[in-house]
């Protein structure tokens, strides 16, 4: 969190965490070959998680 206090505002007044990743020491990820899912807007956000809901077969209840 240190670093994001330490970015500047860039484009549009936003602080980007990608600005704020480039100052680490180091970073580590993993390569990720799954279904990626955007939530730019709230259409998006709600299909998304419709999405999730129906993956998610351990919610369901036996009735």
């Amino acid at each position: 969190m240190k670093k994001i206090d330490e970015t500047d505002a860039g484009y549009g007044g936003e602080i980007h965490l990608t600005d704020a990743l480039t100052k680490l020491d180091s970073l580590y990820g993993v390569v990720y070959d799954g279904e990626s899912h955007y939530i730019e807007n709230i259409s998006d956000g709600i299909k998304t998680s419709i999405r999730f809901d129906l993956d998610d077969k351990d919610d369901l209840v036996s009735i």
